[in-house]
């Protein structure tokens, strides 16, 4: 906000690149396309640790019981409650798909 001021983010058609635009021009180029791999990277790590927890928590419904006991089973080399792992990748595709069908965003519908 410092690097254009309110006035001209309310009037700027391109919300979403303010940041890498600032950067570009208060750094350099190199470092809003730096800071740009790092948010995509830090975006995987998000998604994977999401993945983890999702995981983790049915494998623990299904060992207490109130989830089917075929998601408390680990994986017999890694350890991993890979069920649990599958149908949290599962049901996000289910969900993406269906937002690709009806044309709307996930990020700006699901989480916003």
């Amino acid at each position: 906000m410092l690097a254009y001021g309110s006035d001209r983010i309310a009037a700027a058609e391109d919300t979403a690149n303010l940041t890498f635009a600032a950067v570009a021009v208060y750094l350099s180029p190199t470092a809003a396309d730096v800071i740009a791999i790092t948010q995509v990277a830090n975006l995987f790590a998000a998604v994977l640790a999401f993945n983890s927890a999702i995981s983790r928590y049915v494998f623990a419904l299904a060992r207490s019981g109130y989830a089917p006991s075929r998601f408390a089973a680990v994986h017999p080399t890694h350890g991993s409650p890979h069920r649990g792992s599958i149908l949290q990748t599962a049901s996000a595709v289910v969900l993406v798909v269906i937002f690709a069908i009806v044309g709307a965003d996930p990020v700006l519908q699901l989480f916003t």
